[in-house]
């Protein structure tokens, strides 16, 4: 993995994105969810139990989505992360993006100690790439979709000056 920021702006030209890790209760990935799609995005939440999120119709998998995903973002744990992963393999997505907020992680042969709080799944993103999927493995679509607010400017800025962006 390397960080590559021509991937999150193909990413962002994606329309139709599947999100998983949003949460009845407050969540970051909620703010996420809401950003997509103010920007116009088509958003196919999944969660096992949620009917529906904002009005948005939740999905138990990706069998049960009616449209095709070209992309799907994850704010879950790295062990969920994995499970989604395998679960869109046959949904061949183009992008999967795994939020990290500190920017995009790089490894060599599963050295990297991912950070807590992370999406980030060493054995998800292998499995994505093998899969012929293009994987982001870390940054955040708040960093990235107009308008983007001070924090996350500031963030992004930080990631860029250390390398992972």
């Amino acid at each position: 993995m390397a960080p590559n920021t021509h991937d999150i702006e193909a990413f962002l030209k994606l329309k139709h994105i599947a999100i998983a890790g949003i949460s009845s209760k407050t969540s970051p990935a909620n703010a996420i969810f809401k950003k997509f799609k103010q920007n116009g995005y088509e958003l196919y939440p999944i969660h096992p139990t949620m009917k529906e999120f904002l009005g948005v119709p939740c999905y138990k998998n990706f069998a049960d989505i009616p449209q095709r995903i070209e992309g799907v973002f994850l704010f879950t744990s790295p062990a969920i992360t994995l499970s989604i992963v395998r679960d869109c393999l046959n949904y061949k997505p183009s992008y999967i993006w795994m939020h990290n907020m500190m920017g995009i992680l790089t490894c060599d042969d599963n050295d990297t100690k991912i950070p807590d709080g992370s999406s980030v799944s060493i054995e998800a993103v292998n499995v994505a790439e093998e899969a012929g999927i293009k994987v982001i493995a870390g940054s955040c679509p708040m960093q990235f979709i107009e308008p983007v607010d001070i924090f996350h400017k500031c963030v992004r800025w930080f990631a860029r000056r250390k390398g992972s962006l």
